[in-house]
């Protein structure tokens, strides 16, 4: 039990298990699809998932503050290629974040727009191809 407390207490671990339960209430709810005697499952199992989506995405909202405050530990890096790249990696993981939190905040009704997916694919790609320089050229 303890062992299970120690990782819930982790942000991956949290998530892994709100994904772990999201992903088990859909393959429910497919399974469950034809048979009439369980509409009433099929409304409670949406209505975990759905609520399994947002908690996931509440936790993802402090991946934001840790990739900034991750951008700031890598600028005391001595390798000056090395400490470039990754800070700029952390700083693009920060802004996707953020672009990620607009999108989820337009989704459920807080803000509109329509020009959020499109930062958040460029800087998750940018962050991925600066991760990969990084790794692979130092």
């Amino acid at each position: 039990m303890e062992s299970f407390i120690k990782y819930s207490n982790q942000s991956q671990g949290r998530d892994r298990i709100f994904r772990a339960t999201q992903y088990a209430c859909a393959l429910a709810k497919y399974l469950l699809r034809n048979d009439p005697a369980r509409k009433a499952l099929l409304v409670k199992l949406r209505s975990l998932e759905s609520n399994m989506s947002s908690g996931r995405k509440l936790f993802r909202l402090g991946n934001t503050v840790n990739s900034i405050d991750a951008a700031k530990r890598t600028l005391l890096l001595s390798d000056p290629v090395l400490r470039l790249c990754l800070t700029v990696a952390n700083v693009s993981r920060a802004l996707y974040f953020i672009c990620d939190n607009v999108l989820w905040a337009k989704h459920i009704g807080l803000i509109q727009g329509n020009r959020g997916s499109l930062f958040a694919g460029i800087f998750d790609l940018h962050s991925l191809l600066t991760l990969y320089v990084s790794v692979h050229f130092n």
